[in-house]
């Protein structure tokens, strides 16, 4: 007969926990069936940051931080990498990280000579703290997601979009049209407007890489149709109006916007002022967050790790 010792020894080894502060992460465990583990944030007088990770964990940890606005991504990013030591600290052996919303992605290249590579390096000091698998949620969903694994860690990309089309299915929407403000989300877009039987369409986005000017080109006749403009990210909102006016220029009945990063407050408002209705995910806490990305987050994970 087994020594009762040894089975006691072998089902805590075994424990899977969520480590995270708020409730994101609660509710991702409670979708894993699994337990909960808080991290409790304090910061010194003069900034730096001291994550405590609350009770003792063993066996296998998924830390679910994410940030809320105003974002901070200097400090969210050294709470994680002190939390993947903590952990390591205590003993757990594997780690792996969810970011829903992937800080310093958008340089994931080096656009001019001198600049960081930032997506592969925040990756590597992901994978160096002791990380094993990294997931985030549609960041730059149109390209393959072979090319997030720079860091030489296991990186998986959710799609956020599909969470957005169930919302979207939930809506009264008149002879509804989808379009992506940007043509590099158009895969995306196109699976959407598939999945709610909607009609898709894109316009071209340019930017000044050295003045971050964007201009935006359509031509479409879209009179008398609700029309959906999602995107990934909602910054300063300047892309998002410039589609709302010109779906409103070209006869669009109402405009109903979606992201699924917004990052900022400001453009959080301006968006709101101009559409008849503007959503986001909650991959950061913020007052648009109407839209789970949670299940998507747990089936990815379960897939991944078997839990």
């Amino acid at each position: 007969m087994p020594d009762l010792n040894l089975k006691l020894f072998i089902k805590i080894t075994f424990m899977v926990f969520v480590v995270g502060s708020d409730s994101f992460a609660k509710e991702l465990a409670g979708e894993l069936g699994v337990e909960f583990a808080g991290v409790e944030k304090r910061v010194f007088p003069d900034g730096e940051v001291c994550p405590r990770i609350i009770g003792n964990i063993d066996g296998h940890a998924i830390i679910a931080d994410r940030m809320k606005l105003p974002m901070s991504p200097n400090r969210y990013l050294v709470e994680l990498l002190l939390t993947i030591k903590n952990l390591r600290q205590m003993g757990v052996e594997t780690i792996d990280v969810v970011m829903p919303y992937f800080v310093y992605s958008r340089q994931d290249k080096i656009f001019r000579s001198g600049e960081p590579f930032s997506a592969r390096y925040v990756l590597e000091l992901i994978k160096s703290a002791g990380a094993r698998n990294f997931f985030t949620v549609s960041s730059h969903t149109q390209r393959d997601n072979h090319m997030f694994n720079l860091g030489g860690i296991d990186v998986y990309n959710i799609n956020g979009f599909d969470a957005v089309a169930r919302y979207i299915s939930g809506l009264d929407l008149k002879d509804p049209v989808v379009a992506g403000s940007d043509l590099s989300v158009k895969g995306s877009i196109r699976q959407m407007a598939r999945s709610i039987d909607a009609g898709c369409i894109a316009f071209s986005k340019e930017r000044d890489l050295r003045t971050g000017e964007i201009k935006l080109k359509w031509s479409f006749d879209i009179s008398g149709r609700d029309i959906i403009i999602a995107d990934d990210i909602v910054s300063s909102g300047h892309t998002m109006v410039s589609s709302i006016e010109i779906a409103k220029d070209s006869g669009a009945a109402k405009v109903y916007c979606f992201a699924i990063h917004a990052v900022s407050a400001e453009g959080i408002d301006l968006v709101s002022s101009k559409a008849d209705k503007f959503v986001s995910t909650d991959t950061i806490d913020n007052p648009t967050a109407e839209i789970s990305v949670i299940k998507d987050v747990a089936e990815k994970i379960k897939a991944v790790s078997g839990i």
